[in-house]
């Protein structure tokens, strides 16, 4: 049914996106994205998705703890930033209903 493949999908985008907000600090995944865009050229079929993944790794004002200086973490994070590209509710539903009431790895 891809209950588990459901589960997982959805996991591993948090935590990718909360992974990528930690250690690739947000100045520089745009700068890495110009410079993407650039490279590729607009002939790129990726070029269609650019916006999109702008709109989802532009910087989010989170700064992790370094050297003593604490963490700056902003309002409504990481909220705000999982709400950037918009998971179908049904979908987060049906994971969520998985999850409480059955067994997702079938043992």
């Amino acid at each position: 049914e891809g209950k588990q493949l459901a589960c997982e999908a959805l996991y591993l985008y948090g935590v990718m996106l909360l992974i990528v907000d930690s250690r690739i600090p947000g100045i520089v995944r745009e700068r890495l994205l110009v410079s993407f865009d650039r490279y590729s050229g607009k002939t790129s079929v990726s070029a269609s998705n650019i916006d999109e993944v702008c709109k989802l790794l532009r910087s989010t004002g989170y700064t992790p703890a370094t050297g003593g200086v604490p963490s700056r973490r902003p309002a409504q994070y990481p909220e705000s930033f999982f709400q950037r590209i918009e998971i179908d509710s049904e979908f987060i539903d049906v994971v969520v209903s998985r999850l409480s009431s059955d067994d997702v790895y079938g043992q």
